[in-house]
């Protein structure tokens, strides 16, 4: 009888215990199975070395996990491969990489058991009760292609709400709760993909959830959060580009303009004015000293600038900005309070650096600005070309990509682009702006409306100045297809380095991918 028992204490004592309690850890060395690699095993073929357990540690539950939810610890460094052995048959899943929100809860389906998992080695898990009020993450089997996200309470008007995302294929996301298919879901947008880590921030305009939906999981490679302090006025609030053109006029904290900077490339400040003559106080006197034909270098005085239009918008790079304070400070040149304050502001956000005996020098950025006064299409178009401006100025890489486009262009239509910009106001004897603003006006709007726009602006000029026609009529009717053509090939190049498109620097869109 002894003897009879012994083999049964001993089969007993490998199974692994039971746990007591709402939250257990099941340790590595209870219950687990190693799958080494594949290629130190004498005598395993070549097929078995995709073998989904590879490399990883094979967790066995008896008896099987019922009633219970998993909590699985993700890497801050890589994603997680998980496969889940339940009754009804085997799931996998790729888990994002996550820094801020390391722990995901894995809900099983009702009346479903589970009989083992896999996980990489290092990995750790929890088994505990289905409780998901209190959870950041939450992964349902029975919805294996999407993620749930509930964002923490901003503690209103005290912290921005950021998520921190990387996808290299599209993403959707919408409320939970919602219809997740697009007819039915207006709520759904699309995220493009991108190689970089992307920052969106939370609230979104016109939706106030806090729970959201990610799907397809697989495109997901990391997500994390960041809730930094609301920073204080002057200080520059973040956000995305559809944010400032949806934020509310009457909840800034200065009553003519506010401060932003752009979440995805905050080295970029962005102003929004009530109206024109606040935003010409900030900058038309710099857009003369910066790039006006005719007055480059020049500072004119307050009534000099009287019956002047300066631009609907405006864009400028560290470099001009020292140039143009520091000229102000070797002349003892009088300018608007609001110059003074945005002297002040560039010096503590980083786009200009001042030194022990007050000269300026370049920092880091840029500056771009809109106006309310400009309708909400024109604001759209605005910004967006003026965004456009600030990534000229932040990448050499991209100045060189359009350089060489540039470059490549027929001499006739340089001269084209010369002309046409020449008319708008813009020195086309500085080829760097040229350039800059060609790239500018091709991203301003979708790539399939650039013909229209092109072909109206050069047929007008054309009337007017009918000496022009050999260069003018390049960008009229048929012959304007060329304009979508160039967008087209920067908009590839903005695609794969940041994942934007023409027209819209937005990250989320309303069209699904």
């Amino acid at each position: 009888m002894q003897r009879a028992l012994a083999p049964i204490v001993f089969i007993f004592l490998l199974l692994p215990p039971l746990f007591a309690g709402d939250l257990s850890l099941y340790e590595q060395q209870r219950g687990i199975r190693t799958f080494q690699n594949p290629v130190n095993i004498p005598g395993m073929n070549k097929s078995g070395w995709e073998h989904p357990g590879s490399g990883n540690l094979e967790y066995s539950f008896l008896p099987p996990l019922e009633d219970q939810s998993l909590y699985i610890q993700l890497s801050s460094e890589r994603k997680t491969p998980l496969r889940l052995s339940l009754i009804s048959g085997d799931f996998h899943f790729d888990l994002p990489a996550s820094e801020a929100l390391p722990l995901l809860q894995v809900v099983l389906p009702e009346n479903e058991s589970l009989l083992s998992l896999s996980l990489p080695q290092g990995s750790t898990f929890f088994t505990g009760t289905r409780d998901e009020s209190s959870q950041d993450l939450i992964l349902r089997v029975d919805r294996p292609d999407s993620l749930e996200l509930t964002l923490p309470d901003p503690e209103e008007g005290k912290r921005e709400i950021q998520l921190l995302m990387k996808n290299k294929g599209a993403l959707s996301i919408y409320p939970a709760g919602s219809p997740r298919d697009v007819e039915n879901n207006s709520h759904s947008l699309g995220i493009l993909p991108t190689s970089r880590v992307r920052t969106l921030q939370f609230p979104y305009p016109s939706i106030k959830k806090r729970s959201w939906v990610l799907s397809p999981l697989g495109n997901l490679d990391s997500l994390s959060l960041n809730m930094p302090l609301a920073p204080e006025f002057p200080g520059a609030l973040p956000r995305e580009i559809d944010q400032i053109l949806a934020s509310s006029a009457p909840l800034w904290r200065n009553e003519s303009f506010e401060i932003y900077s752009w979440t995805s490339f905050p080295e970029i400040l962005v102003w929004d004015c009530l109206n024109y003559e606040m935003q010409n106080r900030f900058f038309t006197r710099l857009s003369y000293f910066v790039e006006k034909k005719g007055y480059n270098g020049t500072l004119m005085t307050n009534g000099q600038l009287k019956d002047k239009h300066g631009w609907n918008a405006h864009d400028y790079r560290p470099e001009d900005l020292a140039a143009f304070f520091n000229r102000i400070r070797e002349s003892d040149f009088k300018i608007n309070p609001e110059e003074e304050l945005l002297r002040t502001i560039l010096i503590r956000e980083g786009q200009l650096t001042q030194k022990d005996d007050g000269i300026l020098i370049p920092g880091r950025g840029a500056v771009i600005s809109i106006s309310r006064e400009s309708s909400p299409v024109l604001r759209q178009r605005f910004l967006t070309h003026e965004a456009t401006h600030g990534l000229y100025f932040i990448s050499e890489d991209y100045r060189t990509f359009v350089k060489g486009l540039w470059e490549s262009l027929e001499e006739a239509d340089r001269i084209m682009w010369r002309f046409f910009l020449g008319w708008y106001g813009y020195d086309p004897g500085n080829e760097d702006l040229m350039i800059n603003e060609f790239q500018a006006y091709l991203l301003q709007q979708s790539c399939d409306e650039a013909p229209e726009y092109f072909s109206v602006r050069m047929r007008n000029l054309l009337v007017s100045y009918p000496g022009q026609k050999s260069y003018l009529s390049r960008g009229i009717g048929p012959e304007s297809g060329v304009f979508q053509v160039w967008s087209e090939q920067i908009q590839e190049w903005i695609r794969k380095k940041w994942g934007l498109e023409a027209g819209n620097f937005s990250p989320l869109r309303k069209e699904l991918p």
